[in-house]
């Protein structure tokens, strides 16, 4: 029962941090703010230079979360439907969840990168 608990528990976990991937990819890359603003969005020095920044970052950022989203889901799931009955499911879960947190944490540097590269530092363009 509690192995049961866990697994379902695993499963929404997983579904539900793919979705959020997918969706604000989804809509970083088609409806970013329109403003620039400090609440909602892609926020980081680099990115609120001016509005040529704003919107890379936010086409740049949707496209890592929404791919990896559907990448993540689609060797999530069956991932966790195969492993369901492994004795060491626990451990294979948490190293899952973490793993899945990489792209959600990890698409801050090759935005940041990509916005220095294409960008000086005052948010120009780059000759």
């Amino acid at each position: 029962m509690e192995k049961e608990i866990l697994f379902w528990s695993a499963m929404v976990y997983t579904v539900l941090l793919c979705a959020t991937m997918i969706g604000f990819g989804w809509l970083f890359l088609h409806r970013p703010p329109k403003d620039i603003n400090s609440l909602y969005g892609y926020r980081t020095s680099m990115s609120m230079k001016n509005r040529r920044t704003w919107l890379f970052a936010h086409q740049y950022a949707g496209k890592i979360w929404f791919y990896s989203g559907i990448i993540s889901f689609v060797v999530s799931v069956p991932l966790l439907l195969f492993t369901r009955k492994v004795n060491c499911f626990e451990t294979l879960t948490t190293i899952l969840l973490f793993v899945l947190m990489v792209p959600v944490i990890g698409v801050i540097l090759p935005t940041e990168r990509a916005l220095r590269k294409r960008f000086d530092r005052f948010g120009n363009p780059k000759e």
